[in-house]
């Protein structure tokens, strides 16, 4: 059995964050109508991109990025398809992660008056959330940054090639071949 090293598994990332690109650009288009608007979207937006994985990965196996570069996620003991818990828990992580930047959006988004907020660009609109993020958000970027470290030395230094969040969701990366 071969597993998902980590340039196969960083290419499937960067495919996914291309393929969840025009969403983006739509959600951020969209906030920009309105301050309310702005609030209203985020949470979903958090929702939005956390499912993908965690569907993606229960009920195919894999999401588009390792589809096309054959690789799938299956249960570490069995080598078979993931039940939705083990895709929950593997895709935990970052859907706590988005919940936390979610509510920091709408903090920052609160901090700017409604006269002002749908004429400002939306990089603007980003600089003025960020400037608003809670005093303990740095434990937090510093928490995700340890957890992306770790991952890594898990990923190449380990047998099956996993990483912290496959041993939440005890599943493993399998490369497919056809």
């Amino acid at each position: 059995m071969r597993y998902g090293g980590f340039w196969r598994r960083s290419a499937a990332s960067l495919i996914d964050g291309l393929v969840l690109l025009p969403f983006t650009a739509l959600l951020i288009y969209a906030q920009g109508f309105s301050k309310e608007m702005g609030i209203w979207l985020s949470l979903p937006a958090a929702l939005l991109f956390s499912s993908y994985y965690i569907i993606m990965h229960w009920r195919y196996g894999a999401t588009v990025g390792k589809r096309l570069l054959s690789l799938r996620v299956v249960d570490e003991y069995y080598e078979r398809e993931i039940n939705f818990r083990s895709a929950l828990l593997r895709g935990s992580f970052y859907l706590v992660f988005a919940m936390i930047f979610s509510y920091w959006e709408i903090i920052g988004f609160q901090s700017i008056p409604a006269d002002q907020y749908a004429h400002l660009e939306w990089y603007v609109r980003d600089e003025i959330v960020q400037s608003r993020v809670p005093s303990w958000s740095s434990y937090v970027m510093i928490a995700s940054c340890v957890w992306f470290v770790i991952s890594f030395f898990t990923l190449v230094m380990t047998e099956k090639k996993r990483t912290l969040h496959d041993y939440l969701g005890s599943t493993v990366v399998v490369r497919v071949y056809k």
